[in-house]
This record gives structure tokens, sequence and C-alpha cells, in this order.
């Protein structure tokens, strides 16, 4: 049986383990063997033919299988057993290989996780990342195992101590997977590793036999050995002369290969390297567990890497009892922790600890590295500022670590992304190894054109025009591969220990075309690199950038430049050949001293379709620290760039700068002095002074950055001109020095006399002259203090007089005395309307209460705009016969002082009462149609009373809608009543259409032959008729034509399928049930012919003999031995269906009186006889006849044998019959004496 009926089987042996696995307890440590490839891991093997020791199931071996094609089998953890193949009744090599681990290592507990798909392909579905993936066996097998040690129960540890891959078949039955599977396969190791956090671990390959179903075996067979040789820790076993199918291997085969794997993978583990887990890790500490079983009790140590850069060196030797429990440890003292202190926490970094092995050799990294602490940012982001008339939009992405992945202008894409490489991006390389030993910021080159990057970014910010990240750069040739020109990678891991660190801004001061970039690459201590090469930025850019130029500073000139290839000492700029779009790099920095012509490079690629130029800077010594350098990228068309270049290269040149002027103190009083300085200068100084700020004068011998000012009595402006060597003068910014006018008390201003009662009232001082800061007292006409400031404000209750002084650093002043009259204050009053709500045509009163003052009523019709109402000055207004709504106020005025307006009475006027219309409906409807009526009355006051009535007013209900199902037609109205009257509405009508009745189809007959035809008739429907058949029952189509109540089909040859589909006065259709006319085939006529006795017809079944034109009553077979003379034919039929009549044949009995004795090869005997007759025959003939006649050549009894029979005559007369045999060959007669 298939493996998913193995499920419920599999559900027993679940519970089993997840009962027995328990029992291993919190501390439990599995060493754990993956498992994957095709079918013949997978597993084909017959249980039947396993040894006695395979048979059972192996209670100490767990096992995790997930067969990738089915989804219906629950992955989950068994025990290892027979049947855990492709079937129930099969195996792979899991048994042999787990029994001769536990048999070798009895004091260990293992554990297998097992994920394969057979017919699988590595160049298509187990493809990894670096190799174009992921694919989905590879991401399925990922996800396998990660849910497999996800569901280990809670407190077991593990380690995944090796890997046995059995494919490669499937990938041998094409050329062109067979030429990538080295590259495939080393891709593959080397992500698996990644993923799951063991880079060491041994890999070993089954490699692939030579049956002749691979057809490219040779080149698979050859890949796998490369690999085994090139890749680390990787290992091969040959399963050539294993038993086979021919595809698959048997049972013995399967049993060999488990031993073969077994023996390989423990070569791997002799050597007894430490073990250990990082167990947590933190911003702030980290812990975990090493053992090295060579050092017995004694603790080994564990060295810390943060971002690939040695951190720490600690001693596993802490108490952890949980290791001894599980069996892992003889003693409990191999724990360890440690602190992390020193890494910037706005950063992502990784950690990875290696156990020290303690009789040397390899250092192994502990399970669950690497670990990441912090938050490792997106990667995706956007940054743009104005330029000309576009933005410049840059976004970075995920997949190349915030290496920047597109910049575009005015609808242009300058930057050609396509694998990790062609970026706007930098890398470095050092001692001359190329791409052998080469930091790239956006990833390797096995990272291809794939969604990740190996690459680690670790901070990225970006906000308006502004962008910063951080990262561990990749090596662009990974371990283990090669790369043009230089050969092997000289880098041993996947990532540099170096920091990246670029800013970049688009736009600066007066230029928006330009993009600062700046970059900093820090190189740890401990790395040896005496030389090094920062190609502090690159940029890859689309074919159509193909126009070359260069950009000279001196001249501020562009003149085009050749294809190179290689760099030269001035800034390049890359155009299309229309000069709308342009890039170019330019940096202060360049061209260095040291290497005069080099610097700034351009290339062509025609073959990848590209240009690129880089900004690259070179160090003869490459010591520890950090290299930063500034770059500036300018974007736009061609115009834009020069332009731009020019204004750079003058912005960033040594100029004179005039700096920053300021005066101290900022002003003075009549006759005091001031002291001027300038800063942030470069240059000589000349000071000058102006009395307008327009006209300058130069002051002799005003040199310093300082100068003291003589004693000043007008306000004076100073500035500094600064020339740097021949460059042209430049100013320093304007400071002036204000010189103070005598201190005068001046006039009290503010409010007018008189003023109402309780009015604020402010009066304001008006001094002037003088210097620092004025103080102003305010006293009453008697001299009593009154307030300070420079106002006085407070509410006029009586009427009185006041002065203030005003004193500063230049002497004291008093003011003139002011006088304030107080006139009693207007007030508004409420007013009411009585009603406030009539309806249209009606009046209100309004009156008002608690005002002071004479009144002018007002009215408005919207409470903003308002008019005064002629002659209403009273108390009380009676308004006029109102028909909408009306706001209304008065005007208080007391004493000419400001008027005060009372509150507002509002009369508000409800519109006439109207029914409206009926809406909500639509007519003609078809029978049955829910229907709404909803009404629509507007205006009046009051809640609405609606009523409904058909034609003939009869009511029907009540409420703003009426609802009911359409059964007849007719008509209806409704009423509206409230406080302002009644109105009705106009009548609505419905007219009703008969539904659809699809009614019965039948056919008459149901069942014919092929070539004829039926007729379809229809009862109890209602509506139009549209035929329809059917091939299937299931896809339909009209018959055109076909609208009566019958149709009469065609000549039919297959089975068909008949409806009508009715439709009534634009109702919906109703179909009729399906009518089925099934058709039978007509045999083919048969053909008679003759051998001895016996007719033959060609037909096998269904046959019916005819004898002189009359049937033979059961003479049906495919043959018959006649017993009268006379004419024979022969029809077939089938399912109701009769053949054509055969051809007639004319048949003459065997002449009995004449046997012939020519039976040489048989032996009959008793003769004569008195009960049985035994025949016998020495010809190996199959089948044979046997008859008996009397002597008027009656049939009395017929037979078949082979070989020999025995015939029964003790029922016959005495007397003389014939023996009639016929075989294939020929036909016998013999005489029989019954005595």
């Amino acid at each position: 049986m298939k493996r998913k009926e193995f499920w419920l089987i599999n559900c027993i042996l679940f519970l089993f383990f997840t009962i027995c696995f328990s029992t291993f307890g919190q501390a439990n440590h599995l060493k754990i063997i993956l498992m994957a490839g095709q079918s013949n891991m997978v597993g084909v093997g017959n249980n039947s033919e396993l040894p006695s020791n395979l048979q059972n199931i192996q209670t100490d071996v767990p096992v995790y299988i997930s067969l990738m094609c089915d989804a219906s089998i629950a992955n989950q953890w068994t025990y290892l057993q027979p049947g855990d193949g492709e079937l129930l009744s099969s195996h792979g090599c899991e048994l042999s290989f787990a029994d001769g681990l536990k048999q070798t290592y009895p004091n260990d507990n293992f554990a297998l996780i097992k994920c394969a798909m057979g017919g699988s392909v590595l160049a298509a579905e187990w493809l990894s990342p670096t190799a174009g993936g992921p694919a989905i066996y590879y991401t399925s097998f990922i996800n396998c195992v990660n849910s497999a040690l996800n569901s280990l129960p809670t407190g077991t540890t593990y380690e995944l101590i090796g890997m046995l891959w059995m494919q490669g078949e499937s990938d041998a039955t094409n050329l062109s997977w067979a030429n990538n599977y080295e590259f495939n396969l080393t891709s593959f190791i080397t992500d698996v590793r990644s993923a799951l956090g063991v880079p060491q671990m041994p890999f070993i390959i089954g490699k692939i036999d030579t049956q002749s179903a691979w057809t490219y075996n040779a080149i698979v067979r050859q890949a796998e050995d490369n690999v085994a040789s090139n890749v680390n820790n990787c290992t091969i076993i040959d399963t050539q002369g294993y038993p086979t199918d021919g595809i698959h291997y048997t049972s013995a085969g399967y049993v060999q290969m488990g031993n073969a794997f077994k023996v390989a993978l423990t070569s791997s583990l002799t050597d007894n390297l430490p073990i250990g887990f990082l167990d947590n890790v933190s911003q702030t500490s980290g812990s975990g567990w090493a053992y090295d079983q060579d050092a017995g009790t004694l603790p080994i140590d564990v060295h810390i890497y943060i971002d690939g850069r040695f951190y720490a060196a600690v001693t596993a030797n802490q108490s952890r009892p949980d290791l001894v429990t599980a069996g892992i440890t003889p003693n409990a003292e191999h724990g360890f922790s440690f602190t992390i202190t020193g890494y910037d926490p706005t950063r992502a970094h990784e950690v990875i600890a290696y156990a020290i092995n303690y009789g040397g050799g390899d250092n192994p990294v502990l399970t669950n590295c690497p670990a990441t602490i912090g938050t490792q940012p997106s990667g995706n982001s956007t940054i743009s500022n104005v330029a000309g008339p576009s933005n410049i939009v840059i976004t970075t992405t995920q997949r190349l670590a915030g290496a920047i992945h597109s910049l575009t202008w005015n609808g242009k894409e300058f930057i050609d992304s396509f694998d990790h490489g062609r970026q706007l991006q930098s890398a470095t390389s050092f001692n001359g190894y190329g791409e052998c030993f080469n930091p790239t910021e956006a990833g390797c080159s096995q990272d291809g054109t794939g969604n990740t990057s190996t690459s680690f970014l670790q901070y990225l910010n970006a906000s308006g025009n502004y962008l910063e990240t951080q990262c561990l750069p990749a090596f662009w040739t990974q371990p283990g591969f090669t790369a043009p020109g230089c050969g092997s990678a000289v880098n041993t891991t996947q990532r540099a220990s170096h920091y990246f660190h670029k800013k970049v801004t688009i736009g600066i001061p007066n230029m928006p075309h330009v993009i600062k970039y700046d970059v900093g690459f820090d190189i740890p201590s401990g790395e040896i690199c005496t030389s090094g090469t920062f190609e502090a930025l690159t940029g890859y850019m689309p074919s159509e950038f193909s126009v070359f130029w260069t950009y000279d500073p001196a001249s501020q000139q562009l003149t085009a430049l050749s294809d190179g290839p290689g760099e030269q000492g001035l800034p390049v700029v890359f155009s299309t050949t229309d000069n709308n779009y342009a890039m170019g790099i330019y940096s202060p920095d360049l061209p260095d001293p040291q290497w005069i012509g080099a610097g700034y490079g351009r290339f062509r690629f025609t073959s990848e379709n590209c240009t690129k130029w880089n900004c690259v800077f070179r160090e003869n010594s490459t010591p520890a620290g950090t290299y930063n350098y500034q770059c500036y990228v300018i974007v736009g068309s061609l115009a834009n760039v020069t332009t731009s270049m020019t204004q750079l290269y003058n912005y960033l040149s040594p100029v004179s700068v005039g700096g920053t002027a300021t005066a101290s103190p900022l002003s003075v009083c009549n006759g005091a002095a001031s002291t001027i300085s300038v800063s942030d200068y470069a240059g000589n100084i000349q000071w000058q002074s102006s009395a307008d700020g327009f006209s300058w004068t130069d002051i002799p011998g005003a040199n310093a950055a300082s100068y003291a000012t003589s004693a000043m009595t007008t306000t004076t402006y100073y500035r500094a001109v600064v020339t740097n060597g021949s460059s042209a003068p430049a100013n320093s910014t304007t400071t002036s020095v204000t010189v103070y006018a005598p201190l005068t008390a001046g006039e009290i201003t503010g409010n007018v006399s008189p003023v109402c009662f309780n009015t604020p009232v402010t009066f304001q001082s008006n001094p002037s002259g003088g210097n620092g800061t004025n103080t102003i007292n305010w006293f009453d006409n008697a001299g009593n203090p009154a307030g300070s400031g420079s106002t006085i404000s407070w509410n006029a209750i009586s009427s009185g007089c006041g002065y203030y002084t005003v004193s500063n650093s230049c002497g004291t002043a008093t003011s003139s005395t002011a006088c304030i009259v107080v006139n009693p204050a207007s007030v508004g009053g409420t007013a009411t309307a009585n009603p406030s709500s009539v309806c249209s045509g009606t009046s209100s009163n309004i009156t008002i209460a608690g005002y002071t003052g004479d009144i002018q009523w007002q009215s408005s019709p919207d409470g903003s705009t308002w008019s005064d109402i002629s002659g209403a000055n009273s108390s009380s207004y009676s308004t006029p016969a109102l028909t909408n709504s009306v706001y209304y106020r008065a005007v208080v005025t007391n004493a000419g002082c400001s008027s005060e307006n009372s509150s507002i009475a509002t009369v508000t006027i409800h519109p006439p009462l109207t029914a409206g219309a009926i809406t909500g409906y639509s007519s003609p409807v078809c029978y049955d149609t829910p229907i709404t009526f909803q009404s629509n009355p507007s205006g009046g006051n009051g809640t609405n009373t609606i009523n409904w009535f058909d034609n003939a007013g009869n009511p029907t209900g009540s409420g703003s809608t009426i609802s009911w199902n359409a059964i007849s037609s007719g008509c209806g109205y409704y009423t509206v009543l409230n406080s302002c009257g009644t109105a009705t509405s106009s009548t609505a009508c419905i007219v009703v259409n008969p539904a659809s009745v699809g009614g019965t189809a039948t056919a008459n007959p149901s069942s014919v032959c092929s070539g004829t035809s039926s007729n379809i008739t229809i009862a109890g429907y209602t509506g139009d008729i549209q035929w329809q058949s059917s091939p299937d029952g299931s896809t339909w189509s009209d018959i055109s034509g076909a609208n009566s109540s019958s149709y009469s089909t065609p000549a039919l040859t297959n089975f068909a399928y008949y409806r009508a589909v009715v439709t009534n006065a634009g109702c919906s259709s109703e179909n009729s049930n399906s009518a089925i006319v099934s058709v039978s085939s007509i045999p083919q006529t048969p053909v008679i012919t003759q051998n001895g006795d016996t007719l033959f017809s060609s037909v096998v079944s269904g046959n019916q003999w005819y004898y002189n034109d009359t049937a033979i009553l059961n003479a049906t077979g495919n043959y018959i031995v006649p017993t009268n003379n006379g004419n024979y034919f022969v029809i077939a039929s089938d399912s109701g269906c009769s053949s054509d009549t055969s051809s007639t044949v004319a048949f003459t009995l065997i002449n009995i009186n004449n046997p012939t004795n020519n039976l040489q090869s048989y032996k009959i005997y008793p003769n004569p006889a008195t009960t049985n007759v035994l025949i016998e025959c020495d010809d190996e003939i199959y089948q044979q006849l046997l008859s008996v006649y009397n002597l008027y050549s009656q049939l009395l009894f017929s037979t078949t044998f082979y070989k020999k029979t025995q015939l029964n005559m003790a029922s016959y007369p005495k007397g003389i019959y014939i023996l009639y045999i016929r075989n294939s060959k020929n036909s016998y007669m013999q005489r029989i004496v019954k005595i």
C-alpha cells in the first residue's frame, strides 16, 4: 500500500513515540543525521527480503520522515522500522545505516530526519539560493528539518552530525542538468550548511551507478567526485555494482548502501571533534556549553567572534548538571557564559562561538550559530530630492543588503542591477588577490540573480534625501569557488569582518544634481593586509549610457573619452547619445599623487549589455583602522552634469572665505565704543565701515581679526574683506553697532476719553532713546503708585488721571498727565420668540428683557447678514406672516457707548407637506418577484403617518415602505399625515409576467443503435423552448432552429444528452431534465470458416447460428458442429444491435460409414469396450475436440481434452460408434465397438 494508507498505523506509532520518547527526560541529547535525495533515498526495497536482524522496529532510533510528494502524510516523529520507504512494504538504506551506527556507538542516541522525493531534479526542484533558487524541494527540505527539530520534546538537545545525499539519476537524463551538477551540488551543500547553522557538517554523497537509463551518468559521477574532492568535510561512496532492478536498488542493494554510508560517516567522526550548543545570546550576554571527548572531564575553551572579529575567549567550566542527566558529558563543568560590551546597540551583530579542539585540529562552530543580536533592518528604503524637472530617487533592497539597487531621474533608470555585483556600491580587495579576496557590499558571485544576499546588513537609516547603512560584506568569491585571473578563493569565510559604512545625501547647497557619497571601510586588527584597493564607489549602468567623457577641473571642459578600458586621473562622465541623461563621478581626493593617471575607471561590457565606472583609492599599507573617502555622483542631463561638475569643483577648491563678523556690544550709548571681530575666515583681512550698509570705506590700519571702534555717535555697519592668495576677495557677513539716542519719556497714548463704564482702558508709554532695558512705573494724579511696565490696563469704573516715569542706563524721564471720563455701558439683554416654530404663513412675537439702552430690532435670513426693521424700537415686536425661517435680535445703544446685541431669537418655518412619488420598483416583473414600494414625503411638521392603499382604495399596509411578492398585476398609492395636514401620492402600477417552467424531457427511444436517431419531446413547460445537446451532460450547446416541443435527433454514433431551456416573457430561464440517448455500436459482420465438421464465426461472442434460415436453439457460441446437411449462416449481436448476415455455408456431414484409421499418434483402448475407453495423444497439442456419432451420423457426445481423456460408454447400447477427433493440425475418425 502507499504511505498515505499507512496513516492510521503512523498515528498509533506517533502516540507510542510520544509516550516513549518523553522518557528520555528533559536533558536528552540526540545526534541527528539528515537524509535527502530522490527515489533511491526514499527507498523501494522489498521488506520481505530484509535479513532477520533488520526486520523489527528499532525503538532506540527516532525517525522523522517527509515524502514531499504526498501532502496527506502528517510529518511526525516515529521509530525507525521496515516500511519507511516509498510503500508500507518497502525500505531504503536507513535500516542498515542506523543499525551499524548503534553497533559502533552503543552509548550514543541517534535520530534520522529523512526528507526525499522520487524523480526529483537538483537543477530544478532542489536548486538552492546560491545557484538561483530556492526551488520547491530545497525550501521544503529546510522547512522539514526545522519542523522536525522544533517538534522535539521540550528539553531535548541535539547536534546535526552529518547528511546523506543519494540523488543525481534524474539530472543524468539531461545534458544541461548534468553539466551544471557540480556547481549546483556545491551551492546546495554550502547553502544547506548555512541555513541550518552547521558550516562544517559532514556531507556524504551517494555516487550514482552507471545504468544505461542515466544517459549522462559519466558526467554526473565525475561531478560528484569533484565536489567530494573540493568541498570541505565532504566524502563519497560509490554505489556501482550494488544489486539493482535497472532503476532502483534491491533490498540487498539498500542494505549495502546503508553500510557504506555508515562507514563514511563514522570515518568523518573518528577525530572526536568537540560538540556544543550556543543556548542564547542577547545585546548584553550569551551562554551555552562545549565538550570534547578527548579532554575527558577537563573543560575546553570557547572563542567568541562578533561580526567575524575575535571578541573573547572563555572556558567552558560552569556547572551544567543537565548535560550529565542527558548523558552528553561525564561531569557537569562544561557550561560557559560571557558578557557583551562595546558594540553599537543600533546595529545588528552576528555572534559565532567556536569550540577549541583539546588535541588540536579543527575547531567546530557550536550548534545554533551564527546568532543575531539586535534587529536586522529589512534593507528596503527609498530617498529622493528635487533636481530640476524631476526628483532623483534612490532605492535600496533587502536582496542587496542595503546596496543601491536603483537610481532614477526624469523617468530614466541609471543603474543596471542584474546580479549582486552590478549596483551602485562599494568593494575592496587586498594584497593583489583581486576577486579572490574581494569584500563586496551587495553580495557574492554565488548569490547570482537570487533574492537573498550573503552580505549581512547591520544598520539602515533612510529619511528624506539622506541614506546611511552599515554592513558586513560578502566575499565576492565564496570558499571553494574560483575567479578568473586569480584562481581559488583566498578567504575561508563567506563574509569579511570589515564594516562598510556609507552616508548618501541627494543634493548639496545650490547643487541639486549632486549626490554626496561618503564611505568608510573599517578593517579589524589581526588581519594581515600589506596593501589595499578601495573601490569607494562603482556604478554599473545600462548599455544605452554608451558615450564616455572626461572632465578637466583645470579647464572646466568636457572631452570625449575612448572606451579604454582602464583608469585615468580625471573624472569620467557617461551619457546617452542624445545627451539627455548622464552620470559623472568626482572626488576631491583624486588624483592621488602616488598613483598619477589612476583613480577613475571606465569599462564597456558588450556581452553583459552594460557599462561601468568606478572611483578607486589605493593604499600601500593598510593597518587596522577606518579608511574614509568622499565621492560625489552627479546625475541629470549632460548639461546638468557639466555645470554641476564646475560648481562642485569651485565649491571644493581652496577659495577666499569671508567668514562671520560680530560686534560686541551690538549697541552703545552715544559716545561709547564697540569691538568688531571675524571668525571662520580664510585669507587676509581689511575692515570696512558704512553709514548705510551700502557704501563702504576701508578703515586704515584695521587688518587684524578684531577691531576696536572709536567713540560713536551714530549707528555704523562693519564688514571684513578677506583675500586668500590669488583668489577673488570674499566679504564677511555684515554686522552693525547701534548708537542709542538720548532718553525721553514721550506722551501717554491709548484709549480716547470719554469711555463707557467698565470698558477696558490701556495707557501706553512711549519712551525713546537711551540704552538697556527701560524701567517704567505708573502713578495716579495724587502720585500714588498704580503699576509698572510699558502699558497699564484696567476696567474704567470712574473718571481719573495719571502719568509714568521711565529710567534706563541713560537716565530717568517723566511723561505728561492723561485723564479718562467714564460713561455707563450698553446692555444687550435676552431676545425670545413665542412661538419659536410656525407653519408657513403664520407669525410670531419677539420680546426682549434685561437690556439697558435704546432698542433697534433687526432680522436676518441666515443669522449672519442683518437688516434693521423700520420702526421696530420697542421691547416687543410682532412679525409679519412668515414663509421662511427668520433670525431676530435687538441692537441696544446707551449714551453713545458701543452698541450691544441681544441674544438671537430664531423662528423656524416648516415647509409645505407633499406626498412625493412612489420609488423603488420596476415593471413589468416576473411572477413571485419581491417588490418594494418606497414612500418619499417631505415638508410639514411632526411625525409622518403613512398608509398604503390598492387602486380600489382598500388599505394594504402602513410605514415608509411596503413589500410583497408579485403574484398578479395591480396598482396602489399612499397617504401621509402630520401636523400640517394630509397629502396623497400618485399611483404606481406593477405588471406581473408568469414564471418560466422547464417541464419534463423524454427520449423515445432512449437507446438506439449507431447511425439511427431518436425523438425528444417535452411536456409540462411554460415559455419559449431552446433545445440543447451535450456529449457528457456537463457542457451544453444550443441546437440551431430546435425551438418546438419535439426534436428529432440526427443519426447518432455516440451517447447524447438533451434538455430544453425554457424562457417565458424575459423571466429567468428554467432547464428541463436531461433526456439521455444511449448509442450502441453495430457489431462487425461475422465470417464463417470450416474446419472438418465444425463451423467457426470470426466474432467471439453474441453469435446466433441459423440453419436453412431458422435460428438454431442455444447455438450462440463462436462455433457449431452441424448435425444436418444444409445451409448455415450466423448473425452477431451486441447491446441489442445486430450485424449483417454472414455469407451462407452449404454444409455436408462427415461420412461416418467410412471411418479412417489414421490415428497413428493416438492410443485408443480397450476396443471393443464394455464401459470406459481411454484416449491418449503423444503430441503436445493444447486443446482437442472429441465427438461420438452413431451410424446414423447423429452426434451423441462432445467434449474437449488435452493429452488424454476417458470416455464413459456404460450407458451406450451395444453396437458400433464413430469417434471423431479434431485439433489444430488435423481431424481423425475411429470405429469403437461397445459389447
